[in-house]
């Protein structure tokens, strides 16, 4: 199980004669990695940034690290908001997830998702049913109720 934990706090970036406010951010993130039943501590450590915007990554390291690789082409060096980097971030999993079940339960029955949608009709209830009910859980296993913009709201008071 991987851990990650953060605490925000304010801090004086000045001196005591002339203050400057601003918040600060202690944060913390094992590297533990599990293989089937092999576990691991490489020296890669389960965090991202994106300017002042961390993230802390926890479940399949291949999912985030293809997140964290589009994230950054999207972002192209500009400078957003942090709630703006979890949103990006939100649905650059959702996209990785997408894409990974379309992959593991459509391909296999000749099927991408516009194809399945378009003949959910010629399909009995029970098949649609069963495949609709694996896409769902196969194509969101690390973030599977958290929208982009929840996971933007969890995040947004860090910065």
């Amino acid at each position: 199980m991987t851990v990650c934990i953060a605490a925000l706090f304010q801090w004086n970036y000045g001196t005591l004669d002339a203050p400057q406010l601003g918040f600060g951010a202690v944060t913390m993130s094992d590297r533990k990695v599990t293989v089937g039943d092999m576990e691991y501590e490489p020296n890669q450590t389960k965090v991202a940034s994106f300017g002042n915007c961390l993230v802390l990554v926890a479940g399949d390291l291949a999912i985030h690290s293809q997140a964290i690789q589009d994230t950054d082409k999207e972002l192209k060096s500009r400078h957003l908001p942090s709630r703006d980097i979890a949103i990006i971030y939100g649905r650059a999993i959702q996209a990785v997830n997408a894409r990974h079940a379309e992959s593991e339960i459509l391909a296999p029955l000749g099927l991408n998702t516009d194809a399945f949608q378009d003949k959910q009709k010629d399909f009995s209830q029970g098949f649609v049913d069963t495949i609709t009910r694996s896409y769902k859980i196969g194509s969101l296993p690390m973030l599977r109720h958290w929208s982009s913009v929840r996971m933007a709201s969890a995040l947004r008071f860090f910065w």
